[in-house]
């Protein structure tokens, strides 16, 4: 006679939901998450304390990026949500706080058509339906960006880095920006076609130094070399220097002699 062992396939104390009730808390779960970043948006939003349990430090942020980052998320649903709004930082480097809204809202009206009684792949097919006609909405009313309308691009540069920079850094910061955007810019129409620009963002790098404060930041076109002084008399400024790269090491070898001494006064006459 077979003897049937239960296998726990649960935690101890742990919850299992069915059917209706598994589908709201995933969506209570996401909707929890769109309402932690919601607050913080707009002029009038508040800043959130996040505090380090592992550092102890503390700080206030409203950036959409930082906070999704720097809270513990144990549900799947609310993690995919944040998923999602990090792929929008990632790529677009802006919009984070807006895509978690956005789902949030996309899951609080889902919970009102399931309780009038659609079934979930009904609601999903509609929301499908939706995004098309609304990217079909967005060709239609999109404009073309003129690079050489500096206010536009101002406007839209101070939008993007308002919540992670100071009213004081903004104008400086918006003006870098700029200058980038003309330097990175290349025609990539065909030849023979309207000019048609995208930015070579594999020519740009972001380095950060100790010291200073971020009003310190600069635009530089050229190349930097990140490096230190062999010796502490060595110059900290050349201008109009002559520079020769080298693509092998330039290191002086010491030869190391195999001395054998056998008696102190062999190791006194080495010494000397």
């Amino acid at each position: 006679m077979a003897v049937q062992t239960k296998i726990p396939v649960f935690q101890e104390g742990s919850e299992r939901l069915l059917e209706r009730e598994a589908q709201l808390s995933n969506i209570h779960a996401g909707m929890w998450l769109a309402a932690t970043v919601e607050s913080s948006i707009g002029p009038k939003g508040r800043r959130k304390i996040l505090y380090d349990l592992s550092t102890g430090q503390v700080r206030a942020t409203k950036d959409g990026a930082t906070i999704l980052t720097n809270i513990s998320i144990t549900h799947p649903v609310a993690q995919l949500v944040a998923d999602a709004a990090m792929a929008q930082d990632e790529n677009v480097g802006d919009g984070t706080k807006s895509v978690a809204i956005l789902a949030g809202k996309l899951l609080e009206n889902a919970e009102e058509l399931l309780k009038l009684g659609l079934e979930p792949n009904r609601i999903i097919d509609g929301y499908r339906f939706a995004m098309e006609r609304a990217i079909d909405i967005t060709e239609e009313i999109s404009d073309t960006l003129d690079y050489e309308d500096k206010e536009a691009l101002k406007k839209i540069a101070r939008g993007a880095m308002s919540t992670k920079l100071s009213s004081v850094a903004l104008t400086k910061y918006e003006n870098i920006v700029l200058e980038a955007i003309d330097y990175l810019r290349v025609n990539v129409a065909p030849e023979g076609e309207p000019e048609k620009y995208d930015i070579e963002f594999d020519n740009l790098k972001v380095m950060g130094k100790l010291g200073g404060s971020i009003e310190d930041t600069e635009m530089f076109d050229g190349v930097i070399v990140d490096g230190e002084v062999a010796r502490s008399d060595m110059p900290r400024k050349i201008r109009h220097a002559a520079v020769a790269l080298i693509a092998r090491s330039i290191e002086v070898e010491i030869p190391v002699e195999k001395v054998r001494v056998e008696t102190v006064e062999k190791f006194d006459e080495f010494v000397a």
